[in-house]
């Protein structure tokens, strides 16, 4: 099916797909145990997958405990080949607890046996219950071989043949020729004919045109996912849960409450393990991915810490905010300041570290500086690091920021507005009124007015950085309109 549809995105072609793959894994599973474990001169034809039964009586019991382990017994080949007499000759049967059977020695293969005249050591080897097993892997690895699979490639018929090979040889029907199947050499142009690009310059063969259709489909699903509203409050809901499981560990200020873990210690060591991973070098810092996305997760529920207290997003509270919010948020914000992540934040905020990181890291800090009057714990903190701390990279961050949205002012036209004379700028009348010269009715004159930042998405997505630099001197903090003036 997959030969002739090979770009087939049906439910019959992803079975069948799935149904290759599991083909393929098994193959080489099988290829594995025979090239690597499997002995038939280690097989004992006494070997059975049933459990045996429990012992009954008590010399059954007594007997059970004394297994045979002689100088003497048969080699696991005679033992397969021959049965259990055949080459046990000149061997006493010795048990575990040091005695020796002598009865069974002399039957067996004593001196005084005559078995020996008797033995016939041509007799054929015994078929067992596994050679059957081995019989059918072999039969259908063949058969899985001979069609000839369009969708495999060159190296999945090279390990079939190798299983085939491999699985031949531990069975009894010596006698099947291997070599009458085609060698995967000559197999090659067959393998993978569809994944392959034409020589000539020609068009890409149907699993190029198959691997791009499967990007376009999970890209169109990353874009949904972006803009779905049901995953964006289901993550929420998931980062409240999470927040308020912190927030039931008890913080050092509860001295009534029973345990050694208090929430306080443990921020500090978050911070201590990013801080321990972060590298600078010469002109940028990095921090491995592992850590980047751990880092971003506790991030952002730090946010949402405050934001929780405050019943509102940092988005909201810049117009909806006041001093109710800032009495609920307080307590929170001071014990992240206390415990080292406004230092964490700035330190993050360089050039090298992942864009998103240092996103996530301003809108905390937005969050742990919004106050009526400014936030001047927070403040003297972010003062203390960048004036004693080397924060160069932190500044080139911010200035390239900046030097974005600067870009999009100075040479994009503004949606909205128009340019006037002398560089100035009018609003653009074709936004605001129609044809006829009059305000188009859309049937709500309550309707809020169109957002220009909504087509300006690199400004609109670095605007936090203005807006936090704007309250690091909130209430005319000195100090920091100092650093910020110089910088």
């Amino acid at each position: 099916f997959l030969s002739e549809n090979p770009i087939d995105e049906s439910l019959k072609a992803v079975i069948a797909r799935r149904n290759c793959e599991y083909a393929l894994i098994c193959v080489r599973i099988v290829l594995g145990f025979f090239d690597a474990y499997f002995d038939r001169n280690q097989m004992d034809p006494d070997f059975t997958l049933e459990a045996p039964l429990p012992p009954s009586t008590p010399m059954e019991r007594q007997m059970s405990t004394r297994r045979p382990t002689s100088v003497g017994t048969p080699s696991s080949k005679s033992l397969i080949e021959g049965g259990i007499g055949a080459g046990s000759a000149g061997g006493d049967f010795e048990f575990a607890d040091g005695s020796v059977d002598m009865e069974r020695s002399m039957s067996d293969g004593g001196e005084d046996s005559d078995s020996d005249e008797e033995t016939d050591t041509s007799k054929p080897t015994v078929r067992m219950w596994w050679d059957d097993i081995l019989s059918s892997l072999r039969i259908n690895l063949t058969d899985l071989y001979q069609l000839k699979p369009k969708v495999l490639l060159a190296e999945h018929f090279s390990v079939m043949y190798s299983a085939i090979e491999v699985i031949t040889g531990a069975c009894q029907e010596q006698d099947v020729d291997i070599l009458m199947l085609e060698t995967p050499d000559m197999l090659r142009d067959l393998a993978g004919s569809f994944d392959q690009s034409d020589e000539s310059g020609g068009e890409p063969k149907a699993a190029n045109e198959l691997s791009d259709r499967r990007e376009d489909l999970l890209a169109q699903f990353v874009e949904q996912l972006t803009v779905s509203d049901d995953l964006a409050e289901a993550i929420n809901s998931d980062k409240d849960n999470m927040v308020e499981s912190m927030e039931k560990i008890p913080s050092m200020s509860e001295d009534d409450t029973k345990g050694d873990l208090r929430f306080e210690p443990l921020l500090k060591k978050l911070v201590r393990h990013t801080r321990s991973n972060l590298v600078t070098d010469s002109g940028f810092k990095t921090l491995d991915v592992d850590c980047t996305k751990s880092t971003k997760w506790f991030i952002q529920l730090f946010r949402r810490m405050i934001e929780k207290r405050w019943g509102m997003t940092i988005d909201e509270r810049d117009e909806d905010g006041g001093e109710e919010e800032d009495e609920k948020a307080e307590p929170v914000q001071m014990m992240l300041n206390v415990c080292g992540v406004t230092e964490l934040c700035l330190d993050l905020i360089a050039v090298g570290i992942n864009g998103d990181l240092v996103k996530e890291c301003v809108k905390l800090l937005v969050a742990l500086l919004f106050k009526e009057g400014g936030a001047t714990k927070v403040q003297m903190t972010i003062f203390k690091h960048l004036s004693t701390a080397n924060t160069q990279l932190f500044f080139e961050e911010m200035v390239s920021s900046l030097n974005i949205m600067e870009e999009i002012f100075k040479y994009d036209e503004l949606p909205g507005f128009v340019a006037g004379s002398e560089g100035s700028f009018a609003v653009d009348a074709g936004k605001s009124t129609d044809a006829g010269g009059e305000k188009p009715d859309d049937g709500d004159e309550d309707d809020e007015e169109d957002d220009p930042l909504a087509e300006l998405p690199i400004v609109s997505e670095n605007l936090i950085c203005v807006r936090f630099l704007q309250l690091m001197c909130e209430g005319h903090y000195g100090p920091n309109q100092d650093i910020m003036r110089e910088q």
